[in-house]
């Protein structure tokens, strides 16, 4: 799950999926990674990963996702529907299917 910073204040984390792909990106860059990364994460990390990718798709190489969140909880049909269209649909379905949510 998510923690607060040392400071204690929330919104000094990143808010937004953009936000948090600027995040990722700036601590490989601070770290001198220059090539594209693999990224595998667990249950939140799923979605800090696919924030990045989507953010940088560049910096991306592989991801691998374990659990990622919702894994155990029943998917309605109309939500595993409109996933597959947004993604058949491409970047502005995913988009969409990003504010559905």
């Amino acid at each position: 799950g998510r923690s607060l910073p040392l400071n204690g204040n929330p919104s000094s984390c990143p808010q937004t999926e953009q936000e948090i792909g600027e995040w990722a990106k700036e601590v490989l860059n601070q770290l001198g990674i220059q090539k594209p990364v693999s990224l595998v994460g667990y249950s939140y990390g799923c979605f800090v990963s696919s924030c990045v990718a989507r953010a940088y798709p560049d910096i991306v190489d592989k991801m691998v996702m374990i659990a990622p969140a919702a894994v155990f909880a029943p998917i309605e049909w109309s939500w595993l529907w409109r996933a597959i269209v947004a993604g058949l649909l491409g970047d502005r379905g995913m988009e969409y299917f990003f504010t559905y949510m």
